[in-house]
């Protein structure tokens, strides 16, 4: 395993908290936190088309120039070569990238599905105004992950957020990555990450400052949270607290009755915050085969529409000029 790249695979259904342990995993001199990377290499929505570093310097190329060097679907050896980390760690939570890289020999996958419950996120959807189907979307999500991998460490996100210090130890030393005290206070090391929740990615600006300003009103737009209440839980670690009080009661009584929810926690929920789940028992069935095939279709029918009409990635952009070759890499 050693001359293997570790590659540190974060799933979990949308607003999980995977941007936020992604960038705790990769504050560490040694370690690279890379977002959902599957935006840059398999776009297929508007901001895909123009990524943007998550260190917020518009003049940053490592990315560019990883993906400019990518050869054969070898992204990390790209950039790799740009950053020479110890670890990296990818948060595409997405069906197909994750099937894809499924025999990749040449990493040392490791890993994580993290998980809020029913409630949580349920609250999570409601905030956002995007309720519907929620419960489909949780039993999917988790019941297909299950057969894409085939051990996982299964993170209960309250748990992180209530002991976070005590919970992150353990599965650094689960991980086999280094851990230290404050190591949860990501906002401190300028991480370069693509995408992912600008929930997470407001701690990394500077409170008051342009970026922190525009991430503030893209999130005013998306969510139910005003300015003052930003601005309290500035770099900090929370979780929502009574959110059975925020959901109709239909919702609740939803949960209460579905065992198909149940279950999923049971499969989930161990004696502690971190716990290892053999997925091998989960064979791939053919209706998740489909699933994963026509996520794919879905998405490049997406992208064709969005280079229709005249969105291009870098490499059609032909942005390989001296600015980009000449620029330095982080090793």
């Amino acid at each position: 395993m050693a001359d293997k790249l570790k590659l540190i695979r974060i799933g979990g259904t949308a607003y999980s908290g995977s941007t936020m342990l992604g960038l705790v995993l990769g504050n560490e001199d040694n370690g690279f936190y890379c977002g959902e990377v599957n935006g840059l290499y398999r776009p297929y929505r508007e901001h895909h088309f123009q990524p943007e570093c998550g260190c917020g310097d518009p003049a940053c190329t490592i990315w560019k120039r990883a993906y400019l060097n990518t050869h054969d679907g070898q992204w990390l050896e790209a950039l790799h070569h740009e950053v020479g980390k110890d670890f990296y760690i990818d948060s595409t939570k997405n069906y197909d990238w994750m099937y894809s890289e499924r025999g990749n020999d040449c990493y040392d996958f490791r890993h994580i599905v993290l998980w809020k419950t029913p409630e949580l996120y349920a609250a999570s959807r409601f905030r956002r105004g995007k309720l519907k189907n929620w419960k489909e979307d949780y039993f999917n999500y988790y019941s297909r992950y299950f057969q894409l991998v085939d051990r996982s460490i299964a993170v209960n996100f309250s748990e992180f957020t209530r002991n976070t210090g005590e919970v992150l130890a353990q599965l650094c030393r689960m991980l086999e990555i280094p851990y230290f005290d404050g190591k949860e206070e990501y906002w401190n090391k300028t991480q370069h990450s693509l995408f992912g929740n600008d929930s997470a990615m407001i701690h990394t600006a500077r409170e008051g400052g342009a970026r922190s300003r525009e991430l503030v009103e893209r999130l005013s737009e998306k969510s139910a949270r005003d300015d003052q209440q930003m601005s309290s839980q500035h770099r900090s670690i929370y979780v929502e607290k009574d959110v059975n009080k925020s959901l109709p009661e239909s919702v609740l009584q939803d949960i209460r009755e579905d065992k198909r929810l149940a279950q999923i926690v049971e499969q989930l929920q161990g004696n502690s915050a971190c716990k290892v789940i053999d997925c091998k028992k989960h064979s791939l069935s053919l209706k998740t085969r489909a699933v994963v095939a026509s996520h794919f279709i879905r998405k490049r029918v997406k992208a064709e529409k969005l280079m229709l009409a005249g969105r291009r990635t870098w490499n059609q952009q032909n942005v390989i000029d001296q600015e980009v070759v000449a620029a330095p890499s982080l090793r």
